[in-house]
């Protein structure tokens, strides 16, 4: 006997206040392809909670990871609604850089010449909320890189893009949903 399918008929029988039955459908047929009805409910939940619009691809679903991903953008935007959001700032380092977080104070020390840096190694961030201490973040680029055309060309942008992200996710208690950035998705 064949496994059961996870794939629901397509004629979504999802309801949600602020869409139409047609909006609900092409979001399935787009977006949130291949999500059964109870994910793509979860799906329109985040996505209502954070303030994503899935027609902007804002928010998307892997079918194959069975995930809300977003963009660093995503959380960037999540954080910029709250009125306590006072900035992010990052910065790529790299391997000749003077590089330095002191958790101690919260700070980041990091300078560099007009030599050769050399070779990106990572990025730090850190995201600052009225009172909150600030949290700063730091990715590996060997841990983070996906190796394809993005991130071969952008190095720099994409690691800060992942420092960000954990920065914003941190500091604002975002869950359930994850950024394409960390994990290489791409839609």
């Amino acid at each position: 006997m064949p496994a059961p399918s996870r794939r629901q008929n397509t004629n979504s029988s999802v309801v949600v206040p602020g869409y139409t039955r047609e909006q609900i459908q092409t979001i399935k047929n787009t977006v949130a392809k291949g999500a059964t009805d109870s994910e793509l409910q979860m799906f329109l939940h985040v996505a209502e909670t954070y303030g994503l619009d899935p027609f902007l691809k804002e928010i998307f679903y892997s079918d194959k990871m069975h995930t809300i991903i977003t963009s660093r953008d995503g959380y960037l935007k999540a954080a910029q609604r709250d009125p306590d959001f006072l900035g992010l700032q990052s910065m790529a380092v790299c391997e000749n850089d003077d590089f330095e977080i002191d958790v101690s104070s919260n700070t980041v020390k990091h300078s560099f010449g007009k030599g050769d840096r050399g070779r990106v190694i990572g990025a730090w961030a850190i995201c600052h909320r009225t009172g909150r201490h600030p949290v700063i973040s730091y990715a590996s680029y060997d841990e983070y890189t996906q190796n394809n055309n993005i991130w071969n060309k952008y190095k720099s942008a994409m690691c800060c893009k992942v420092a960000e992200s954990f920065a914003l996710k941190r500091q604002f208690g975002i869950s359930g949903l994850v950024t394409q950035e960390e994990i290489g998705e791409v839609v």
